[in-house]
């Protein structure tokens, strides 16, 4: 328990102390056999008593902590959900507060650690951060991955082990508008500092695939170790050194973080490929060529009995669809009915499977891939849970109509979010549908556009689910929904249109000129119903990618 913790704790628990010390004291004078021990022990209890007391009239050293102290909640920022920003359960990072439009460290906030939750990042024991009582502004820096013992801004990076990028993939998010006790939550915006190379290794002429196997590959002469401002972004102390990059699949392909390089200030850098029985291969990096912060360098090295060729590919920037894994996933194509964020989860890995968030059924802007299949790296997902038995309205007031669109559910999740607090409704009350995606999935009081995942889908996209669920507009198509249904179950999610007599799922989509009704959609048929806005139907969550 932190010290400020524990003063707490016993100013809550200082009459109870007290009553100890009291009896402790008449009993000190009725067993003269024990007067020493029990002089002991009234001591210790006076002293602790005498502690909790002078609490009640002091400010506590540090982090302010009294009746009007607020504690700040962070989220990700998931403005960029386009490229698939998620988070892993347990990711930790380091947080600092400082003082706005400075770099001075509000007194006991330095790198207090937070570690995400699955919706927000929540401290660990002893972590707290609060907001300054008086109101002033404060700013904060934040870092991934967390380190303990760091107590300052510079952060020492070492490219050594790239066997697991989660333990060296830099990233930062610092904010600077100013944030006080009335303003509770702040998104942090992450983005990679440092750059990754990928090597696609193509086998050339004279070569098999058994020539690769058991090939080492060595990067040499790169930037090894550094130190990292994260006020500013400065990368100083730059030592050179070897290392190996990462193994994605033997013979095909491998990666590295690497720290970022300018052009023309480092030579002699070369990767080394090593086949047993063969002369070391060599690329000789040019001088010229950058590792600019933030980008994905992608290079095809095709070897041969006589040599290599190095074909430039692409200069990207850095986007993953999991964070939680940097640099492990790259943008993914999907199409109908992958899994997200990986649509190559092996579902035989229980740690895989865990990271499912949901199942494609929609997509943007698709473009056919060389097989004819429609994929594009945005669209919609659906997700594995089900709420059952909720209505969409629940209050005894006559409800309003409140424009609610035919085309957008995050857009009707703000609605309800502006007229809830202006005509004195509730979530749990008056809006259980959108009330159980709120809690239950988005683990929140209340929603954010900017913070949330889930939303209620509006009556076109629930119909877009359920024509991917169908395999299409038409007829009930049985052998499609059995497929659909199989994915989401073996996902571990529950299936739609479970039995026949629950096949009613709302929409966040009220009618036009009648407030006591909003749509379902049938998913026995595909057809949209205008509902009794205090009937129990289905509840199924849909998201952004």
């Amino acid at each position: 328990m932190s010290k400020e913790n524990t003063f707490k704790y016993l100013y809550m628990k200082r009459p109870y102390i007290l009553r100890l010390v009291e009896e402790n004291k008449k009993n000190h004078f009725q067993f003269s056999t024990f007067n020493y021990f029990d002089m002991k022990i009234t001591c210790i209890l006076s002293a602790i008593a005498f502690g909790a007391i002078l609490l009640a009239g002091c400010v506590k050293e540090g982090i302010e902590t009294g009746n009007d102290a607020v504690a700040v909640t962070f989220t990700p920022d998931i403005t960029t959900r386009v490229s698939g920003t998620t988070w892993d359960d347990g990711d930790a990072i380091g947080i600092f507060m400082v003082n706005n439009g400075t770099t001075d460290v509000v007194s006991g906030s330095g790198n207090r650690q937070y570690s995400f939750n699955g919706s927000v990042f929540q401290p660990s024991s002893g972590n707290d951060i609060y907001y300054p009582e008086d109101g002033s502004k404060v700013d904060f820096i934040a870092y991934y991955p967390y380190k303990t013992g760091q107590s300052g801004f510079s952060y020492s990076i070492s490219l050594a082990n790239q066997s697991s990028p989660t333990a060296i993939d830099l990233m930062t998010a610092k904010t600077v508008s100013g944030y006080d006790k009335n303003n509770t939550n702040v998104p942090l915006a992450f983005s990679h500092q440092l750059s990754k190379l990928i090597i696609n290794v193509v086998k050339g002429t004279g070569m098999t695939s058994v020539d690769f196997t058991g090939m080492t590959v060595s990067v040499e002469g790169m930037p090894l170790t550094a130190s990292f401002a994260l006020t500013d972004g400065t990368i100083g102390n730059i030592n050179l050194g070897n290392f190996a990059p990462r193994t994605v699949t033997a013979g095909v392909q491998y990666d590295a973080i690497l720290i970022p390089q300018t052009a023309g200030v480092y030579s002699g850098r070369k990767v080394v490929f090593s086949i047993p029985g063969e002369n070391d291969l060599i690329w000789t990096i040019p001088d010229a060529t950058p590792f600019a912060q933030g980008t994905r360098n992608t290079y095809t090295i095709t070897i041969s009995k006589t040599g290599i060729t190095v074909s430039f590919g692409t200069i990207t920037d850095w986007i993953t669809t999991d964070p939680a894994t940097p640099g492990t996933v790259e943008v993914q194509t999907y199409k109908i009915g992958d899994y997200y964020p990986n649509s190559n989860v092996n579902l035989d890995n229980p740690a895989e499977k865990a990271k499912i968030l949901g199942v494609v059924f929609w997509l943007k802007d698709p473009e056919q891939d060389g097989s004819g299949v429609y994929r594009s790296t945005q669209g919609k997902i659906v997700n594995l849970n089900e709420g059952i038995s909720i209505k969409f309205y629940g209050g005894t007031e006559s409800p309003d109509l409140l424009g609610l669109t035919a085309g957008d559910g995050r857009v009707n999740m703000s609605i309800i979010a502006d007229y809830i607090p202006a005509y004195g409704r509730s979530w749990m009350i008056h809006f259980p549908a959108f009330n159980w995606i709120v809690e239950t999935l988005n683990h929140q009081v209340g929603w954010d556009d900017a913070r949330d995942r889930w939303y209620l889908p509006a009556k076109d996209e629930l119909l877009s689910l359920y024509n991917a669920y169908n395999g299409g507009t038409g007829a009930a198509n049985t052998t499609a929904r059995t497929a659909f249904n199989k994915i989401l179950t073996d996902a571990g999610g529950a299936q739609l249109f479970p039995d026949k007599f629950s096949y009613m799922y709302w929409t966040s989509t009220d009618d036009t000129t009648n407030n006591l009704v909003a749509w379902c959609i049938r998913f026995d048929d595909g057809t949209p119903a205008l509902t009794a806005r205090g009937f129990a139907a289905r509840v199924r969550a849909v998201a952004d990618f």
